[in-house]
């Protein structure tokens, strides 16, 4: 299998340099079709194997049995068995499904019936081989998902679909440039390249919306030189600057009750924790914490433990929270009053509360005192119970802001805590 241009992958691997650490991580599974793209994405790997830049890919292709296609799939799959036996450390998956059939039974196109058996089978490979999916998605086909978002009624968000690394898939060829396409296709054109190029035919179906985007739209847009890499770069942040700054604004994080719940082993707590705390830049959990809050889990009961780094706690067997011990959720809050407005500081964020009052030096922040109450829906009730209640952990509780008025409490700020915190209490 030869590289069509060794200049081509050393800059696009240059280019992906925020993202080095994902290639190195784990094998890459990649979404192998038979077609240009993914054709071009598998090359790469290879040529990254070769050099001792990445571990071996893993390749995964799906026979969709849409027409009879019998001669080209046993073309690719010998294709495919000539790469194990150049990297007998490639492994391959190949696996066929009645496509028309399961989109007839479960009531869906065949495009979007293919693209969910898909990537069911490469989530489980991925989880398996503890591997991350590669796919041969670049800046056209983003230009043609915007498109039929925005057919579909989609707003500005449509333009934050298919980043390069979304924490699960993976798309680097986003990276090419549009000039390296053209010599990219006049290579493979002229066949100056061994590249195995199977076109699928539904790529020509113009009964497909996508299809007749691509040959109305984009062919329109190519004809005006429109830069497709740009369109893309300009709506999309590398991965190691937006890293950088969550990096600096994470002050905790949150594993759902519903992800604990789905834990089968001790393993699969050790990797989901480990994740959770590269994230919060704390080192790896010891095997002690490990099995000791894993026994929490599977008895549901409620998890406190705090070491020298981070601290993992949840109330009521709820969701788990994981906060490294310089968060910022663990300092008092700060406050003052510019021209009746109280300006609070905490856990990294600024609120600015209108008082609306004359006696606006009456207002105050602080945190809860032992014992104290709030007076809610008519009655007079225990602070610390509504926090256990809501599922507050009990290390973040004393630093909560909390609005007071000559000193009384009168409203909990929940949103500097979780912006979005459900079922809060109403207050009078």
């Amino acid at each position: 299998m030869a590289l069509i241009n060794r200049e081509i992958y050393n800059n696009l691997t240059n280019r992906l340099s925020p993202y080095h650490e994902i290639l190195k991580s784990g094998s890459a599974i990649v979404a192998f079709s038979g077609g240009r793209d993914s054709s071009i994405l598998l090359d790469y790997y290879i040529h990254l194997y070769q050099i001792g830049f990445c571990k071996p890919p893993i390749i995964y292709h799906l026979d969709h049995q849409i027409r009879d296609n019998l001669k080209q799939e046993l073309e690719i799959k010998n294709f495919l068995e000539s790469i194990t036996k150049i990297h007998p450390n490639i492994r391959i998956f190949c696996y066929s499904k009645k496509i028309p059939r399961i989109a007839k039974k479960i009531k869906k196109s065949l495009e979007e019936t293919g693209r969910l058996i898909r990537y069911r089978d490469l989530n489980r490979i991925a989880n398996k081989h503890r591997g991350y999916i590669a796919t041969g998605h670049h800046n056209k086909d983003y230009m043609e998902s915007v498109l039929i978002h925005w057919i579909r009624g989609g707003g500005k968000k449509s333009l934050d679909t298919m980043p390069i690394w979304d924490g699960r898939n993976f798309r680097p060829l986003m990276k090419i440039q549009d000039s390296e396409w053209k010599s990219i296709d006049e290579s493979i054109h002229n066949k100056l390249s061994n590249l195995k190029i199977w076109e699928d035919e539904s790529n020509s179906d113009t009964t497909y919306l996508r299809n007749r985007i691509r040959s109305h739209v984009i062919q329109f847009l190519e004809n005006e030189d429109f830069n497709f890499n740009k369109f893309f770069c300009n709506f999309h942040e590398d991965y190691q600057s937006k890293k950088k700054e969550n990096s600096n604004n994470l002050q905790f994080l949150k594993i759902p009750k519903q992800t604990l719940d789905s834990l089968t082993s001790i393993l699969d707590w050790k990797i989901l924790l480990d994740l959770h705390l590269r994230l919060l830049h704390c080192h790896p959990a010891k095997k002690s914490s490990i099995e000791q809050t894993f026994l929490y889990i599977q008895e549901q009961k409620n998890c406190q433990l705090q070491t020298n780094e981070f601290i993992l706690s949840s109330v009521n067997s709820g969701d788990l929270y994981i906060i490294p011990t310089r968060s910022k959720v663990l300092e008092s809050p700060r406050y003052q009053i510019i021209d009746g407005e109280l300006i609070v500081n905490w856990n990294g964020i600024q609120k600015r509360i209108e008082t609306k009052s004359p006696y606006s030096e009456n207002f105050s922040i602080s945190g809860v005192n032992p014992g104290e109450k709030i007076f809610l829906d008519g009655m007079n009730k225990e602070i610390a119970e509504i926090y256990r209640a809501l599922g507050i952990p009990k290390q973040v509780r004393p630093f909560l802001p909390i609005l007071r008025n000559q000193g009384i409490p009168i409203q909990f700020l929940f949103d500097l805590f979780e912006n979005s915190r459900k079922n809060q209490p109403k207050i009078v």
